[in-house]
């Protein structure tokens, strides 16, 4: 078996934070090697059905609500403070709903344990605008100006950005929308912190998943998930 990637990652930052818990499979898997991780869920249910199944592991810590908030609100001044380098791993994103045509989709939908494929969407309409859908740029932003300390940020699903930098719409179901994130823009503006280039892999982290101890209603849909891609980026220490 490979060696995973989090077994290296973890002794230079020993804290992970997390957008996006879903049904917990990645907190589940970083709390074996990280000191600790934070995970964020927008929406109320899934939150309560991961958090109640990662309650038992003691250095896990759940949130609810827009990741972008919690990030401002809470979480990071709670991360300078623990004056400790940070590996964020950014996953929050809206996977679709009963108003999505399934049939016609690439991508069947994300199953939570008893919602079938309803995920949270912030905002109040039925349609979930480009901003509501995804808030990748706002996480990063508040990363780069609040975040003191040396981090490294993996953005999971980057293979649903464009090759000129822009975000794609419909690439895996329809409605999807990413085209408001623009990297090319984000990139100018957090670069006097980014060390290196940044670099796209293939999401290895869960080929080398073990995923023994999830309950057994997991969905058997998602053990098998398939991998995308991801944006690895490390921002030095803010001056």
């Amino acid at each position: 078996m490979k060696a995973n990637p989090l077994s290296f990652i973890f002794k230079e930052y020993p804290v992970a934070v997390e957008t996006g818990t879903y049904i917990g499979k990645t907190a589940f898997e970083f709390a074996k090697f990280f000191k600790e991780v934070y995970t964020i869920e927008l929406d109320e249910g899934l939150f309560r059905q991961a958090s109640e199944f990662l309650e038992p592991i003691p250095n896990v810590f759940c949130y609810q609500g827009d990741s972008s908030h919690i990030l401002k609100t809470e979480l990071i001044e709670k991360l300078n403070q623990k004056n400790e380098k940070v590996f964020f791993y950014l996953d929050a994103h809206w996977s679709g709903d009963d108003s999505v045509d399934w049939e016609n989709s690439i991508w069947k939908g994300a199953w939570s344990w008893t919602r079938g494929r309803n995920t949270a969407h912030r905002g109040t309409t039925h349609n979930p605008t480009p901003q509501e859908q995804n808030p990748l740029e706002e996480e990063l932003m508040y990363i780069y100006n609040s975040f003191k300390k040396e981090c490294v940020i993996v953005i999971d699903d980057w293979d649903k950005m464009g090759s000129d930098g822009i975000g794609l719409k419909n690439n895996q179901f329809i409605g999807e929308d990413w085209s408001h994130i623009n990297y090319n823009k984000i990139l100018n503006c957090i670069r006097d912190r980014v060390v290196g280039e940044p670099t796209v892999i293939a999401d290895v982290l869960w080929q080398v998943a073990d995923l023994v101890g999830h309950p057994p209603n997991f969905p058997k849909n998602e053990e098998k998930d398939g991998f995308g891609t991801m944006l690895v980026l490390k921002l030095d220490k803010k001056k």
